[in-house]
């Protein structure tokens, strides 16, 4: 079972990223669209307080706020393509991983259990 953990702080700079004109440009999505698709990411994620303090990351320390989010919501992934948290691999028993590397690990987990039916 997955879920969604977030927090206010990752929610705006999601909201942030898809103005960019360069994504704009891809998804073509317009104000009133991005707003519907954060109003359904927030509706079934679960919320961090962002209490915890870290500075694991120096060479980005605004990326810290992923490895607080991972934290105070006991997550054992975090998924990204920023290349400043990759780098740690695994922190504090939590996997940084790129989408490709969950879905090639989602696929490979499925085909298994398919192999014992």
């Amino acid at each position: 079972m997955f879920q969604l953990v977030i927090s206010e702080s990752i929610v705006e700079e999601i909201k942030r990223i898809l103005f960019y004109p360069k994504l704009k440009k891809i998804h073509g999505l317009e104000k009133e669209e991005i707003d519907l698709f954060l109003d359904d990411l927030i509706a079934f994620a679960y919320f961090t307080p962002e209490e915890l303090k870290l500075e694991a990351v120096s060479s980005d320390p605004i990326d810290n706020k992923y490895l607080v989010c991972a934290v105070e919501g006991k997550a054992d992934y975090i998924i990204s393509g920023d290349h400043h948290l990759l780098t740690l691999g695994i922190w504090e028993a939590i996997n940084l991983i790129t989408a490709k590397e969950l879905l090639d690990l989602l696929f490979f987990c499925s085909f298994n259990e398919r192999k014992n039916w």
